[in-house]
């Protein structure tokens, strides 16, 4: 297995560079619900998302050369009547770089975000994709249940 160094990253430029492949393939898919994407807006939301505490971006390193990353973001819902309160970090958006994948880079992402959840005192590590998205069997392997599944109708 190729090791990577995963590293806190601040760079929103590539940061945003790796979020062009997901969003356009989420706007290819669904293009009613996602936007084409824009690396201007990409950079704004996720400097944005740096002021605050609870987002975490980590870049994989591959010698000098940056191949996937991974931003964490941590939730907490509040007790209501139904539900106790629930906290646990969320894996909000994984990649790797289509020339490095097939290395096990994405799993190496996984385990970080799992260290990372337990360092930071959580007991659940989440993540949701699309349907169209083909990685269930991916994070099956990686000891991901599903817990929850939606459905949609679009009417007009």
């Amino acid at each position: 297995m190729t090791q990577v160094k995963i590293k806190f990253s601040h760079d929103e430029t590539l940061l945003a560079t790796f979020h062009k492949e997901i969003q356009t393939q989420h706007h290819q898919w669904y293009p009613t619900i996602f936007k084409p994407f824009d690396q201007s807006r990409f950079e704004q939301a996720i400097t944005q998302q740096l002021q605050e505490p609870s987002h975490h971006f980590f870049i994989a390193w591959l010698a000098d050369q940056p191949c996937g990353f991974v931003h964490l973001q941590e939730v907490c819902l509040p007790q209501n009547a139904m539900m106790h309160e629930r906290k646990w970090l969320e894996i909000a958006a994984i990649a790797v770089d289509p020339r490095y994948q097939g290395m096990h880079i994405g799993k190496q992402l996984l385990v970080f975000a799992e260290n990372v959840a337990l360092e930071k005192g959580f007991d659940d590590l989440s993540l949701n994709f699309w349907s169209a998205n083909q990685v269930k069997s991916f994070y099956e392997q990686a000891g991901f249940v599903s817990i929850r599944q939606g459905a949609s109708k679009h009417l007009r």
